[in-house]
């Protein structure tokens, strides 16, 4: 599922940071600032993320390789040269040797699938 536009996120937060202000007992140390929202999608190429078939697992002797689609927080987002839309937490790299693969060299990494959760049902009252 695709974020929401830049302009609903901005509203969306724009409502908590209200709610938030209205708050009573803030710390004296706590100032509050204007609301000021700044949308990094194009810094970090947030259009092009999509949801992904699964999560990378680094094991020896394996290949991780495609196409660095964004890159948010530790996560990079990546389409593999089979067209797989994948995760890899970078926080797993540490230790890891890294080398250049050939461009059409596949991805053999284990892929943990995520399964997409169920819709709860509606509620009966």
């Amino acid at each position: 599922e695709a974020a929401p536009p830049p302009e609903r996120r901005a509203a969306d937060l724009a409502a908590l940071h209200q709610r938030a202000r209205g708050l009573a007992g803030l710390p004296e140390s706590l100032a509050l600032a204007p609301f000021e929202p700044v949308h990094h999608d194009a810094a970090f190429h947030l259009d092009r993320v999509r949801p992904a078939l699964g999560l990378i697992g680094l094991v020896p002797e394996t290949t991780v390789a495609g196409r660095i689609d964004a890159v948010a927080g530790p996560d990079i987002h990546l389409t593999a040269t089979d067209g797989r839309i994948l995760l890899l937490d970078t926080r797993q790299l540490a230790g890891w040797p890294l080398t250049a693969a050939a461009a059409d060299a596949p991805t053999t990494a284990p892929v943990a699938v995520r399964e997409r959760e169920a819709e709860a049902p509606e509620g009966l009252f």
